[in-house]
C-alpha cells in the first residue's frame, strides 16, 4: 500500500513537472514570435529617429567646428597656451632642482626623496615636489585641449556618416515596401492583428495544459500527459497561429524591405566615413608649435535654393540702384586709380605707428615701406627685460595671412640669452601674456593674435615688462 502511494506521488511530480516545461516553453515560443514580428515594424522607426537625432547632432554642434577645421577655439587656444606654458615652467623647474641636486651632491633618501636635513635640500625638494604638483595638476587639462580637435572630427564624421546613412537607408525602405506589398493599410492592419492572436494563442495554449482535466489527482494527470491526437492537433493549430506573419504576402514584402533597409545603411555608412575623411582632413594633436599656426578651414555646400535666392535679390538691387549712385561709384574708382592706395593691412599699421608715437614711444620696422618689405611686415619698440634689450614686435605674415606679436632679439645675430629665459622677469612676462617660447633666430616667445587684438596684446606684454622691471 505505501508503495502505491509512493509511486502516485512520483507520477504527480512528474506531470507537474511536464506541465510547467510545456508552459515555460509555449511562452518562450511566444514572446520570441511576437518580437521577430516586431522587427520589421520597430526598426523603420528607430532608422527615422536615429536619421533625425545625428542630422540635429550635426548641424547643430558639428557644423561650426567644420568651418575653423575643427580646431580650437580662439579661448580654448589662450587655455592651450597658458597651460602649456605652465607645464613648461614647472617642467624647467623640476629639471633645474633635479640638475643641482646631481652637480652638488644632495643626498637622496632610501624612498626616492630629497634629504631635507639641509636647507639647501629642503628647498630644491619643495621646488621638485612643488612643480611635480603643478604637472600632475594641469596635464589632464592640458591632455583634453591637445586631442579635442581630433575628438570634434570623429564626432562629426560619425553623425554624418550616421544621418546619411540612416536617411537614405530608411527612404529605401519606404520605396520597396510602396512597391512590393499590395494593400498596405490593410496589410498592416492584419499583421498587427495577427502578432496580437499570436499573443492569444500562446495564452490559450497555456491554458489548456492547466484546464480542470490537469487536476492534482494521479488519474487526471495521466489523461493529461497522454493527450490524444484530438487534443494534440487543437494545440498544434493554435500555436500554427503564431507563424501566420511570416508566410503572409505583406510580411514578407515588409522583412525584404527591412533587410535592403540595413544593407543600405552599413554600405552608406562606411562610403560616407570614407568620403568625410577625404573631404575634411583629420587635424592634427595639439601642441605650443602649431595651436596658433594651424589655419584650415571648410565650407559647408550651401543649398542651390539659397543661392538662387541671393542672385535675385543681387539682380533686383541692381537694377534698381539709382544712376547718381553709379556715378559716384565710378568717380571713387576713377580717384584710387588716379593715386596708390594703401592695403588695408598698411593703414591698420601705419596707425598703430602713429599711436605709438603719441604714447611717447619711437616705432621701429619695415612697415612704412610695405611693397618692398617681403613677406614679413612688422613694427616694434625697444626695450629691455632686466639687463637684456629686446625689442617688442607685432608681425604680419603676408603669405600665410597671420598676425602675431611678442618678444624679439634686437638682430638675428644676436644670441639666445639664456640666463634671460631663465630669469624670474621673463618667466612672469611669459605667464601673464600667455606666449609660448619659440627661441629662433629672431624670436624670444610669441602668440598668434586677431588683427583686432593684436596691438592691445602689445601694449599688454609692454606695461607687463614695465611692471616686472620696476
Amino acid at each position: 500500500m505505501a508503495n502505491q502511494n509512493d509511486n502516485g506521488s512520483k507520477g504527480v511530480k512528474a506531470g507537474c513537472a511536464f506541465l510547467i516545461l510545456m508552459s515555460v516553453l509555449i511562452i518562450l515560443f511566444t514572446i520570441l514570435s511576437i518580437m521577430l514580428q516586431l522587427v520589421p515594424l520597430v526598426a523603420p522607426l528607430v532608422f527615422l529617429i536615429l536619421w533625425l537625432v545625428n542630422s540635429y547632432k550635426f548641424h547643430k554642434n558639428d557644423l561650426p567646428h567644420l568651418k575653423n577645421g575643427f580646431w580650437l577655439t580662439d579661448s580654448q587656444r589662450q587655455s592651450f597656451n597658458k597651460v602649456a606654458n605652465t607645464i613648461y615652467y614647472a617642467a624647467v623647474q623640476k629639471q633645474s632642482a633635479e640638475e643641482s641636486v646631481r652637480d652638488e651632491g644632495i643626498h637622496i633618501n632610501q624612498n626616492g626623496r630629497i634629504s631635507a636635513k639641509s636647507y639647501r635640500g629642503k628647498h630644491l625638494r619643495n621646488q621638485l615636489e612643488g612643480a611635480d604638483g603643478v604637472i600632475k595638476k594641469y596635464w589632464p587639462l592640458y591632455d583634453m585641449l591637445s586631442g579635442l580637435p581630433q575628438k570634434t572630427w570623429k564626432a562629426a564624421k560619425k553623425h554624418y556618416s550616421h544621418y546619411r546613412g540612416f536617411k537614405l537607408a530608411f527612404i529605401v525602405w519606404a520605396i520597396m515596401l510602396f512597391f512590393t506589398a499590395d494593400g498596405i493599410f490593410i496589410g498592416y492592419t492584419d499583421y498587427v492583428s495577427n502578432i496580437g492572436a499570436t499573443a492569444g494563442a500562446g495564452v490559450s495554449a497555456v491554458g489548456e495544459l492547466w484546464s480542470e482535466d490537469s487536476s492534482h489527482s494521479e488519474d487526471s494527470l495521466s489523461v493529461n500527459v497522454g493527450k490524444d491526437e484530438s487534443q494534440e492537433s487543437s494545440e498544434g493549430s493554435k500555436l500554427e497561429v503564431m507563424n501566420s506573419n511570416f508566410n503572409s504576402d505583406f510580411g514578407k514584402a515588409l522583412w525584404k524591405s527591412s533587410f535592403w533597409m540595413l544593407v543600405v545603411y552599413l554600405a552608406m555608412f562606411m562610403v560616407c566615413s570614407i568620403i568625410f575623411s577625404i573631404k575634411y582632413k583629420k587635424p592634427p594633436i595639439v601642441d605650443v608649435e602649431n595651436v596658433d599656426t594651424y589655419n584650415v578651414r571648410y565650407e559647408w555646400k550651401k543649398k542651390k535654393k539659397e543661392l538662387s535666392t541671393r542672385k535675385r535679390q543681387n539682380v533686383k538691387a541692381e537694377k534698381s540702384e539709382p544712376e547718381e549712385r553709379k556715378n559716384d561709384y565710378e568717380e571713387v574708382v576713377t580717384a584710387r586709380e588716379e593715386q596708390p592706395q594703401l592695403s588695408k593691412e598698411n593703414q591698420i599699421f601705419m596707425r598703430w605707428a602713429d599711436d605709438m608715437r603719441n604714447a611717447g614711444y619711437s616705432p621701429d620696422g619695415n612697415y612704412d615701406n610695405w611693397v618692398n618689405a617681403g613677406q614679413w611686415k612688422d613694427i616694434g619698440i625697444v626695450t629691455s627685460v632686466g639687463d637684456k634689450q629686446v625689442r617688442v614686435t607685432i608681425e604680419y605674415d603676408e603669405k600665410r595671412r597671420k598676425v602675431y606679436c611678442g618678444i624679439q632679439k634686437i638682430s638675428g645675430d644676436d644670441r639666445v640669452s639664456q640666463e634671460l629665459l631663465d630669469s624670474d622677469n621673463f618667466k612672469t612676462i611669459m605667464k601673464d601674456t600667455g606666449m609660448s617660447v619659440k627661441n629662433n633666430e629672431w624670436w624670444y616667445c610669441m602668440k598668434y593674435v586677431s588683427f583686432d587684438d593684436v596691438y592691445a596684446q602689445f601694449n599688454n606684454i609692454i606695461d607687463t615688462i614695465k611692471s616686472c622691471n620696476q
